[in-house]
């Protein structure tokens, strides 16, 4: 994992961030065998808070 707190320099510089609120999302897309044919796909959303580079 990088370390926001310290700029990497270069091209594309970015911010430092120290205790940054994010979250973290998957987005997903399946099928059950109980469906028969190609009907029924399901779509699962999850997400968790996270702070990233804590100091605290």
């Amino acid at each position: 994992m990088p370390d926001f707190s310290i700029s990497p320099g270069g091209f594309g510089l970015g911010l430092k961030a120290s205790n940054a609120y994010i979250k973290l999302l998957v987005l997903e897309e399946y099928q059950t065998c109980a469906s028969k044919g190609g009907l029924g796909n399901t779509i699962g959303f999850h997400y968790v808070n996270l702070v990233y580079n804590a100091t605290s």
